[in-house]
């Protein structure tokens, strides 16, 4: 299998939603098993983190308007509300580095069975599907408009 055809293979693999399809040594194509959880929870995880701190900013911006209207906060809620926001914030942010200095860099994946489909299979496979398109003979049809001798053009 040629660079070329492989480079192929592996991008239309990405573009199915297999998670980080590459390479193996052995001439094996490796894609991580598409029923594993623990990615769409790490894009879970992302994506809560992305909504938390939108509406902590739309918060924010309320508790602001509120104070430019008029409202009167003590000290002491004010310093109570950003130590909650720090705290919620801070344990948000040191969850994933603890977890992967824990685990390792690799946590993630390491916990999901690998799937090795050798290059060759996958070549033959390739080569059957352009057979298969080559035999469909698509000039064979005869395309007209049956309005054509209606209105004499």
């Amino acid at each position: 299998m040629d660079t070329t055809e492989l480079a192929s293979v592996l991008k239309l693999l990405e573009r199915a939603g297999y998670s980080f399809p590459s390479t193996c040594p052995n001439d094996f194509i490796c894609i991580i098993d598409p029923t594993c959880i623990w990615i769409p929870l790490l894009d879970f995880i992302n994506t809560a983190w992305v909504i938390l701190t939108l509406a902590t900013i739309i918060l924010l911006a309320g508790w602001g308007i509120t104070m430019l209207r008029g409202a009167v906060y003590s000290m002491k809620e004010l310093s109570q509300n950003l130590r909650t926001l720090v705290l919620i914030f801070g344990a948000l942010s040191l969850a994933l580095p603890i977890i992967k200095v824990i685990g390792g860099e690799q946590l993630v994946i390491n916990q999901c069975n690998i799937i090795q489909v050798p290059q060759q299979d996958v070549h033959k496979m390739v080569q059957e599907s352009r057979k298969s398109f080559e035999k469909s003979n698509y000039e064979s049809f005869e395309i007209s408009d049956s309005a054509y001798d209606e209105f004499n053009f």
